[in-house]
C-alpha cells in the first residue's frame, strides 16, 4: 500500500508538471502591424586600450577578440562565435600619448596617439596602428557601420596646448583655430578613404558638458552650444568641398537631461536638442546637408531607481516625436555610477552586471525608442565595469570575456540594421519590472528578447507553433542555441533572444 501510495504521488507530480508545461501562465503576443523605430545599429568604442592591444598583443590573442566582437558565424553547435556588432566607433587621438607625462594624464592607457602633424597640418594615420588592426578587422568581419569621433582637438591647436580643457566651462580651442580644426577632421577622413574605409558619422565632441580638466585624468574639452554650430558649420562646408559623404553626429551629451532641460546645470551646454535642431534657435545646423539626421546622447547616471530610468527616457521618448526626421542614438554607456543595485568599481564577469545593462538597454530601445545603442570600452584593462572584454597590462597571455559582451550580443547579433520594432505584449500575471520583452522584425524573421531579471523559470506560451531558433546567455551559457515551438522557458537570470 505504502509503495502504491508513493507511486501515486510520483505520477500525480509528473502529471502536475506536464500540465504546467503544457500550458504556460503567459503568453506572448506580437502586433506586427505597429512598428515603432528602425534599429541602425549596436556598437561599442575602441577607446583606449585598442591601441595597446591592437599593437602589442599577439595575432592569436587579437583573433579572438576580434572574433568575440564582430564575427557573425555560427559554431557547429548552432552557437554563435561573437555578438556581431553592427557599428564600431574609432577614436580620434588628439596626442596625449606623444607627450607622455607631460600630458597630465596620468595614466599612459587613457592617452591617446595622435595624428596631427603641426609643422605640416598632415595627418599621419599610421600612429594609431593598433586601432587601425581592429578596424580593419571590424570591416573584414562584416560590421557595416562606422563612426569617428573625438573628445579633443589636436593638443597643438588647442588653447593650453593639452589634450584635456582647464576645468573650464568653453571650449579648449581658439576661434582662429576652428577653420584649423574642421580640417583636419577632413583630413582624417580623406586618409581613411584612401584605406578603404568609410567613416559614416564624425563625432567632433564628446560630452561637452563636462569641465575637462587634469583631475579627469584622459582627453577632454567642455564646449558651448554657440562653438559647436559654427565648427560644424565650418565641417559641412570642408566635407563638402572635398566630396566627402560623411555624416556630422551631435551632440554626444553627457546626460539624458541635457538633451532636453533648458535650465539645468550646465547653463548654455544643455537643451542641446532645440538649440541644434529648431529652427528658431541660433545655433541652427539641422538645414546642413552633412548633419546626421540623428541625435546622440550618454545614459550615465539616468539608470536609477527604476522610477528615473523610465521617466527620464519617456522625457526623450515623446520629444523626439517633435523631431519626426530624427533618430535618437545612446552612443554611450557603461556601468559607471554607484547604487543599490550596482556599483561601478570592481570586475565583474558575471551575469549581475549584464543584467543591469540589458535592463538600460530594454528601456532605452522600448522607451527612449533609441536606434542605435553603443557600449563603452570594447576592451578593458581596468578594475571597473565597463568592458565587453578584460586584458591584464602585464600580462598578455589574459585575454577574458564578460556576460556583458553576450548578453549584448542577445540583442547586437540578432537585432540587425534595418528591422523594426514592434509592439510586443506578455498576456497573463507577472511582474513587468521583472521581465522584459522586446521585438523586432525584418522582411525576412521576426526577433524576441526577453530579460528574466527573476530568481524563477518563467514558461512562456509563444504564437504559434513553428520552429524557432533560441539563444540563451545564463551563468554557465554563452548565446547557447536551442530550438523551441509553441513555448519556451525562461532560465532565471538569463536573456534569451527567439528567432522565427
Amino acid at each position: 500500500m505504502k509503495r502504491l501510495c508513493i507511486i501515486l504521488i510520483a505520477l500525480l507530480s509528473c502529471a502536475s508538471l506536464t500540465a504546467q508545461e503544457s500550458s504556460p501562465s503567459l503568453h506572448l503576443h506580437l502586433d506586427k502591424s505597429e512598428q515603432h523605430q528602425k534599429i541602425d545599429h549596436f556598437g561599442a568604442s575602441d577607446a583606449w586600450s585598442i591601441q595597446y592591444v591592437g599593437k602589442d598583443w599577439e595575432e592569436e590573442k587579437k583573433e579572438k577578440m576580434a572574433q568575440w566582437l564582430f564575427s557573425k558565424t555560427l559554431g557547429e553547435d548552432g552557437t554563435p562565435l561573437g555578438i556581431g556588432l553592427s557599428t564600431w566607433r574609432f577614436n580620434i587621438g588628439a596626442g596625449s600619448a606623444q607627450q607622455g607625462d607631460a600630458s597630465e594624464i596620468k595614466d599612459p592607457w587613457r592617452r591617446s596617439f595622435g595624428i596631427y602633424d603641426s609643422l605640416t597640418h598632415k595627418v599621419q594615420i599610421s600612429n594609431q596602428e593598433g586601432q587601425l588592426w581592429f578596424l580593419q578587422k571590424a570591416k573584414e568581419l562584416g560590421v557595416e557601420h562606422f563612426t569617428a569621433f573625438a573628445n579633443s582637438p589636436p593638443y597643438a591647436l588647442t588653447k593650453n596646448q593639452l589634450a584635456h580643457g582647464n576645468a573650464e566651462t568653453t571650449l579648449n580651442l581658439p576661434k582662429e583655430n576652428y577653420a584649423l580644426y574642421a580640417q583636419f577632421l577632413t583630413d582624417f577622413l580623406i586618409e581613411m578613404e584612401k584605406k578603404k574605409i568609410h567613416f559614416n558619422l564624425i563625432s567632433p565632441f564628446n560630452e561637452p558638458q563636462w569641465d575637462w580638466g587634469k583631475k579627469n585624468g584622459q582627453e577632454g574639452t567642455a564646449v558651448q552650444n554657440d562653438e559647436v554650430a559654427p565648427i560644424v558649420r565650418l565641417m559641412n562646408e570642408a566635407f563638402l568641398q572635398n566630396d566627402l559623404t560623411t555624416k556630422i553626429e551631435v551632440a554626444e551629451s553627457a546626460q539624458y537631461n541635457y538633451v532636453y532641460d533648458p535650465s539645468s546645470n550646465r547653463p548654455q551646454r544643455d537643451h542641446q536638442l532645440w538649440s541644434f535642431f529648431h529652427p528658431e534657435s541660433s545655433n541652427y545646423i539641422g538645414d546642413l546637408k552633412l548633419v546626421s539626421p540623428s541625435f546622440s546622447a550618454h545614459a550615465y547616471f539616468t539608470t536609477f531607481p527604476l522610477s528615473k530610468l523610465k521617466s527620464s527616457r519617456q522625457v526623450i521618448g515623446n520629444l523626439m516625436k517633435d523631431y519626426k526626421n530624427l533618430s535618437f542614438y545612446q552612443s554611450e554607456y557603461c556601468l559607471l555610477e554607484n547604487n543599490e543595485e550596482i556599483k561601478g568599481k570592481g570586475k565583474d564577469l558575471g551575469m549581475d552586471p549584464a543584467l543591469y545593462m540589458a535592463k538600460v538597454i530594454h528601456y532605452d530601445l522600448t522607451i527612449a525608442n533609441a536606434s542605435s545603442w553603443q557600449w563603452w570600452l570594447a576592451v578593458s584593462p581596468y578594475n571597473f565595469k565597463d568592458g565587453l572584454i578584460y586584458v591584464d597590462k602585464k600580462d598578455k597571455s589574459i585575454v577574458e570575456d564578460s556576460k556583458c559582451l553576450w548578453v549584448l550580443g542577445n540583442f547586437s547579433r540578432f537585432v540587425r540594421p534595418g528591422m523594426h520594432r514592434v509592439t510586443a505584449d506578455l498576456k497573463g500575471q507577472f511582474d513587468q519590472d521583472q521581465l522584459l520583452v522586446s521585438a523586432y522584425q525584418s522582411r525576412k524573421e521576426t526577433v524576441v528578447v526577453m530579460v528574466n531579471l527573476s530568481h524563477q523559470s518563467i514558461d512562456i506560451a509563444l504564437p504559434n507553433k513553428k520552429k524557432k531558433k533560441t539563444y540563451r546567455t545564463s551563468s554557465a551559457e554563452n548565446l547557447k542555441y536551442t530550438i523551441c515551438t509553441d513555448h519556451v522557458i525562461l532560465q532565471p537570470r538569463s536573456v534569451t533572444t527567439i528567432v522565427e
